[in-house]
């Protein structure tokens, strides 16, 4: 049957792959939703009924589809539940705990070594940090004495150190610890056990030395992984003897994905520059080593579907070396079905393609349907496919008097106009992605780089030369080596100049702006919403101008949800788990915020990020004050950042800390001068008042010395309808002794000095406030279970941030109430 006119282009616009990932997605996030195989198998029943009415009353086609999507949906679901809920009785985690235990277990190794760089030298990391070495392995036995137990699971092994040696396939056994993977200890923060299941992995494996990581059988038969990771370690030692050291970082994480390679403080560039897309193989990855090699196929005398499928061959090769990640998965099904379009002399679907390309990765992995980075990945190519060239590019006219006009200009004139077309072209993509991208972006990384439109724009050239080049050097140490000097030169200087342009751009004032972003149903109303308005568009629904007005409106209603209502009646003390070290957020009535304390024994970047997610679950975006106890960098070392991230009025202190010889010290000094922060100082006596809430300072008097800086730490009394907090630092010795001597102070909730360490006077502290509530600002240890049990003995509740995590505080004319876990 022939079809007419009318019917043709209708079913050319048919993309039922569409609908079928839409099913598919919608039931994988009512599965991880509600958690019910009930509620699959609902969803199927109710496809499977609808099918057999339509069999039984042969009724439309589009009862039919209705059945088959229930039916979708349910498959959807129950795929998420099956990888998502159900592992093996066996896996490794059934003997992890909650604290690191030692073990011996013996593994496969699924992947060749990666190495994790060290973070860069820094006064406010208190304990130094070296190389990293990371491995995938699958379990096979752990050591019950002189028995083993079979047991499966995959885990990713952390090493310190450098590990050699090592390939895929080969068997090894590990003496190190095991300990279930940790959730999230603050609202807010990145919660790992949820990113490691989402992999198949519920526990983590250490090792303290290369040494604990021996090789009991090297691999029996060289198979696929085994040759992926061969290349991959050849292709790295080019990279590494061709480049120099610290392009040769940035040149692994481009061509090889290996993105752990570049330190922190370098990834953080990249993520306040908006330009984070380049370290994560991506679509453009692909696309610019697909496109490249399909100009250079054109110089060969090759058929048409020889050049089509090497083209596949070589994007399906370099997914698979750079470890398959999904927006690489979706770039190559990408180029296959448009290479494969092509070849059939077929039109290429968009959106069936890259519904397709979404399909695959979700029954690859499910859990990637709340992955933000594909969501970023394929948000970025949706817009890309709805921002067509005629809505912003002029497109040739077919009057005969316009053409004439355009073939009298001058060929100077002519080139200018096209290159300015093409920059009108790169420049509205661009900021439509970035406009499109933005609430995510900023809700998941709390980042707005003001720079990306322009940046991103430019840094596609060297990007596209440092790839080509980078292959070319790899390429040519196997088959032409006398061509890799060269090759490594331009791509050194390719990677140079990219690296010049992004620390530019991070250099532009006012770039990049940190805000606490959206709630997770504001985000999925306002692309819900987008994605409405688009599609009403493209059909051109006379009703359409009704989507993009409710759009409108939740834009409105998106400021208010970022909107920072603060408490009136009440005070909410946040005491947040930033495992050893110190920080307190107090929120006064009617909107003041003050920080008493900010840092960790380790990464003052990641007590940063921890005591960052607080705030900003809390809508915080402005500081009036940070107070520092004293001058340990446990509990200021996070302070720099957070001055980068937040605005910060003041600062408080004892008199002396802020002018002590240390390098932490004078590097915090220099921040804080840099920023032009008032500095007070404080001594006992002195009060802050908001409203009906004081902050009263206990300790130290003035004119007090010591030459124990935990002696001179600064106590604070918060106080607000008849409830009081004490927050006393690290106060012991000499200074406890002073502390005790002063009146009573009763309280409902006191933060244990010293992270709970024996040299305080528990029994005594106890009797001289008698707390309902003592938070401790650490992990349990058995060690220090006397000082706990002295609490307990006085009748206080005793709360270990390390083990129930985030601990809020809240004081009102009601009482006193504890949330755990910052609820």
């Amino acid at each position: 049957m022939k079809h007419t006119g009318e019917e043709a282009p209708r079913r050319a616009h048919c993309q039922p792959l569409v609908i079928v990932v839409v099913a598919f997605a919608a039931g994988i996030g009512i599965d991880h939703a509600f958690s019910w195989p009930l509620v699959v198998w609902g969803i199927a029943g109710g496809g499977v009924l609808v099918g057999w009415l339509v069999l039984i009353l042969r009724r439309s086609d589009r009862v039919a589809a209705v059945a088959m999507t229930l039916v979708i949906g349910a498959m959807g679901g129950a795929w998420h539940h099956y990888r998502w809920s159900y592992f093996a009785s066996d896996d490794l985690a059934t003997f992890a705990e909650a604290e690191p235990r030692p073990v011996c277990v013996e593994a496969i190794a699924l992947k060749g070594m990666r190495r994790v760089a060290p973070p860069p030298f820094d006064p406010m990391r208190i304990i130094p940090t070296g190389e990293k070495t990371r491995l995938l392995v699958e379990a096979t036995a752990l050591r019950d004495g002189n028995a083993w137990l079979p047991v499966s699971g995959r885990v990713t092994l952390t090493v310190d150190g450098q590990l050699l040696a090592v390939h895929a396939g080969d068997r090894i056994q590990i003496i190190g610890t095991l300990a279930k993977s940790a959730c999230a200890k603050n609202p807010g923060a990145f919660d790992q056990a949820t990113h490691l299941r989402a992999d198949g992995q519920l526990c983590r494996l250490w090792a303290s030395h290369p040494a604990c990581v021996s090789v009991v059988e090297p691999a029996r038969s060289r198979g696929v992984r085994w040759w992926i990771e061969s290349v991959r370690t050849s292709a790295r030692e080019t990279i590494w003897q061709n480049l120099s050291p610290g392009r040769a970082e940035l040149a692994s994480a481009v061509l090889l994905g290996a993105r752990a390679e570049i330190d922190s403080e370098r990834t953080n560039v990249f993520v306040e520059t908006g330009t984070v897309h380049l370290l994560a193989i991506s679509g453009l990855h692909v696309g610019i080593v697909a496109g490249v090699l399909l100009a250079g196929l054109r110089f060969f005398p090759l058929s048409r579907a020889a050049e089509f499928w090497i083209v596949v061959g070589w994007a399906l090769a370099y997914t698979l070396l750079t470890d398959a990640r999904p927006p690489a998965v979706r770039a190559t099904i990408l180029v296959a079905v448009l290479c494969l379009a092509r070849l059939k002399c077929r039109p290429a679907l968009p959106w069936n393609s890259l519904a397709a390309a979404g399909l695959i990765v979700l029954i690859l992995n499910p859990a990637d349907l709340f992955a933000t980075g594909v969501h970023l990945s394929f948000l970025a190519v949706a817009v890309l496919m709805c921002v067509r060239p005629q809505w912003f590019v002029a497109t040739e006219s077919e009057d005969p008097l316009d053409r004439l006009i355009e073939q009298s200009r001058g060929p100077w004139e002519r080139v200018l106009r096209w290159g300015l077309a093409k920059v009108t072209r790169l420049f509205v993509a661009s900021a439509a992605v970035w406009l499109v991208t933005l609430p995510l972006v900023a809700s998941r990384f709390h980042v707005v780089a003001l720079g990306a439109v322009l940046l991103n724009m430019v840094v596609w050239i060297p990007m596209a030369i440092a790839l080509v080049t980078g292959f070319l050097m790899i390429l040519a140490a196997w088959l032409l080596p006398v061509a890799v000097p060269l090759f490594g030169r331009l791509c050194d200087a390719s990677l140079g100049s990219l690296q010049a342009m992004i620390e530019a751009g991070h250099r532009l004032p006012g770039n990049p702006v940190f805000v606490a972003g959206l709630p997770d149903w504001w985000l999925l109303g306002f692309y819900g919403l987008l994605g409405l308005g688009v599609w009403a568009t493209w059909r051109k629904d006379s009703r359409r101008w009704y989507g993009w007005g409710c759009l409108a409106v939740w834009l409105l209603l998106g400021t208010v949800a970022a909107h920072r209502f603060p408490p009136k009646d009440e005070l909410v003390c946040t005491i947040v788990c930033v495992g050893h070290g110190s920080a307190a957020i107090l929120e006064m009535p009617g909107g003041p915020v003050m920080l008493c304390d900010a840092g960790r024994m380790g990464s003052p970047i990641g007590g940063a990020r921890d005591i960052a997610s607080c705030l900003w679950s809390r809508k915080i975006g402005t500081l009036d004050a940070i107070a520092i106890s004293h001058a340990d960098a446990d509990h200021f070392n996070a302070v720099p950042e957070l001055m980068r991230r937040f605005s910060v009025k003041a600062m408080l202190a004892p008199a002396g800390v802020l002018d002590g010889k240390g390098g932490s010290i004078r590097s915090l000094r220099a921040a804080i001068d840099e920023r032009q922060i008032s500095v007070r100082e404080f001594v006992a006596g002195d009060r802050l008042r908001v409203g009906d809430a004081v902050v009263e300072v206990l300790h130290p008097p003035e004119g007090s010395s010591s030459g124990h800086d935990n002696a001179s730490s600064l106590v604070l009394s918060v106080e607000y309808a008849g409830r009081r907090i004490i927050l006393p630092g690290d106060v012991e010795e000499e200074g406890l002794d002073r502390l005790l001597r002063m009146p009573r102070r009763p309280c409902d909730v006191l933060v244990a000095p010293h992270h709970g360490s024996l040299k305080t006077d528990a029994p005594g502290l106890a009797a001289w406030c008698s707390p309902r509530w003592v938070v401790v600002s650490g992990f349990h240890e058995p060690r220090i279970e006397p000082v706990a049990q002295a609490y307990r003995d006085a009748g206080a509740e005793v709360l270990y941030t390390g083990d129930v995590g985030a601990v809020t505080v809240t004081l009102s004319a009601d009482g006193a109430t504890v949330g755990r876990g910052g609820n």
